[in-house]
């Protein structure tokens, strides 16, 4: 076997124990409190609620979007100052990378707007 291959077998016995781990004091300390694995408690919701009030994931697409918005932007921008094979400014990918900068980032507005509105 080559070093990849080894290499990829190692983490993947590491990833595999470590989560099985994980999931066996799961399920151990829920049955040391008389819970089935699965069962939702009151205090899991409450939990969920929190984690998901923490997370925001309208947030977390607003920037995400934002941010791919953004750097589509300065690609485009960068893209005028390289010069293709015929010597000239890359206009075409320019304007592309503008474009689709632009219709990533109104969505953003909206989602972050969205987001705002809602507190």
């Amino acid at each position: 076997m080559d070093t990849y291959t080894l290499m990829a077998v190692g983490f993947l016995t590491f990833a595999i124990v470590g989560i099985s781990v994980i999931v066996w004091i799961f399920v151990r300390s829920r049955k040391r409190e008389g819970i089935r694995p699965l069962q939702v408690t009151d205090k899991d919701r409450k939990q969920f609620r929190e984690m998901r009030r923490e997370l925001n994931i309208w947030r977390f697409s607003a920037s995400f979007l934002g941010g791919l918005g953004a750097l589509a932007l300065v690609a485009g921008m960068m893209s005028f100052f390289g010069l293709d094979t015929s010597g000239s400014p890359d206009w075409r990918g320019g304007v592309d990378c503008f474009v689709f900068g632009g219709i990533l980032i109104l969505p953003a507005i909206f989602v972050a707007r969205r987001d705002r509105l809602s507190k």
